[in-house]
């Protein structure tokens, strides 16, 4: 009997601190979108330092861009990675960028792609026109317009319209069956819902 009121107890607790959480977060959340940068950053940063993948991706992005704290990209790099060992793609996305780039770290065009791919595995439509672009100029892997095309259709099809130009402007040097390659990996993708490190 003690250990059932203990067990309901515990559950209680758990749920009670599981809504505060939330609730930080989404407060967090509302004041970046808000502009209120710095009560964004006292909302999100002890739940990023308690692991909180979204919390850890927004923390870089306020770091990356010099929101309500001073612009650091080493700071950036090491929230975005946090959140993207984690399996958030967006995080994955922004470190993979920053990667291309050499932002707040070394180039690593391989790194950048690798990620890429767990983002754009995903259904990040960002991710899938960047995996696209990287297929395109063959920059950190080998280049094929076939996956250029079908990584780039995915991101049209997942809200990416950005991706139209550069997509059509790859079939224009394609062949015929090169095209219909890449449309048949499109229509047999299917997202990988679950991220294994």
């Amino acid at each position: 009997m003690i250990k059932l009121l203990f067990s309901a107890l515990l559950s209680v607790i758990l749920l009670f601190l599981s809504s505060c959480i939330t609730g930080n977060l989404q407060k967090g959340i509302d004041a970046y979108s808000n502009g209120s940068y710095q009560l964004a950053l006292e909302k999100i940063t002890p739940l990023a330092n308690d692991g909180n993948a979204s919390a850890q991706y927004l923390l870089g992005t306020l770091h990356y861009h010099g929101q309500g704290t001073s612009k650091n990209f080493e700071e950036a790099v090491k929230w975005f990675t946090l959140a993207a060992e984690k399996g958030n793609a967006k995080a994955q996305v922004s470190l993979a960028t920053m990667y291309l780039t050499g932002e707040g770290t070394s180039p690593n065009h391989k790194e950048a792609y690798r990620l890429l791919k767990l983002a754009a595995d995903q259904g990040n439509a960002l991710g899938q026109a960047k995996l696209g672009l990287i297929y395109m100029e063959g920059k950190g892997i080998y280049q094929d317009v076939v996956l250029a095309h079908m990584w780039l259709s995915l991101a049209i099809d997942h809200g990416e319209e950005d991706a139209v130009p550069v997509r059509d402007e790859i079939e224009s040097r394609m062949t015929t069956l090169q095209i219909g390659s890449a449309k048949e990996l499109t229509q047999d993708w299917k997202p990988i819902s679950k991220y294994h490190p």
